[in-house]
């Protein structure tokens, strides 16, 4: 994953689909940095814990992982580490479009 390539594309696209909402990524984001805690996910971004459960289950139907299990968290984790990567190797020009 360190090293862009195939693989870490591949990862990249398991959350291409979440980009369509302003609301999913910052979730997903949060909830991977407060370990798994949906309760402190929601106070981070100031909605409803319920509200944090209904937007991972939409990643879950988004993606086919679900982030409520490890094997899931894991592989939208590894996605979301490879996207910053990528982004972080994209020319000036494709960051601002």
């Amino acid at each position: 994953m360190s090293r862009p390539g195939l693989g870490r594309k591949h990862l990249v696209t398991l959350i291409d689909p979440l980009r369509d909402s302003v609301d999913l990524l910052p979730t997903l984001q949060a909830f991977v940095e407060s370990d798994s805690n949906r309760k402190k996910t929601a106070t981070w971004l100031t909605v409803h814990p319920n509200t944090v459960d209904y937007r991972l289950k939409r990643v879950e139907q988004l993606t086919g992982l679900d982030p409520m299990k490890p094997s899931g968290l894991r592989r939208l984790h590894a996605a979301l580490i490879a996207d910053r990567l990528e982004a972080r190797r994209a020319p000036v020009d494709e960051r601002i479009s």
